[in-house]
């Protein structure tokens, strides 16, 4: 199921060429627990107005699949500062930061910052079968 769903979400890649805002960011094993469910890979890609964003959610009962795809400037605002580039989301309400180093910073009012990194050896290991 894991390596499917990193399938899917390279092939989510390749349907959204032209892409502003891109990446892939996986969970670093050092951050937090936290009691509600957490995504562990995201993948974003913004193509003209639009902001799509995959993510495989790690809940307290396995691991699924969530889509959504924002309009930008109705649902998504994106800002571009010297500390990276900031998204507010509206629904559900967060507020993301790519920094300089690439590191994507997931905001929520009710939960402590979640911090995760740009893939790289983290995806490898995800697709060869190992766990993070």
């Amino acid at each position: 199921m894991w390596a499917g769903s990193l399938i899917l979400l390279f092939a989510f890649h390749s349907l959204c060429p032209g892409s502003e805002i891109s990446g892939i960011w996986g969970l670093n094993a050092r951050n937090p627990r936290l009691s509600t469910a957490i995504p562990v890979a995201i993948r974003i890609d913004q193509t003209g107005d639009r902001l799509s964003v995959l993510k495989i959610m790690k809940s307290l009962d396995g691991r699924y699949l969530e889509y959504r795809d924002y309009v930008i400037p109705h649902d998504a605002e994106i800002h571009f500062t010297l500390q990276g580039t900031e998204i507010r989301l509206s629904a559900p309400a967060e507020t993301w930061i790519i920094d300089p180093r690439g590191a994507l910073t997931i905001s929520r009012p009710s939960d402590p910052q979640l911090v995760l990194t740009r893939a790289g050896k983290f995806v490898h290991d995800v697709a060869r079968g190992r766990k993070p």
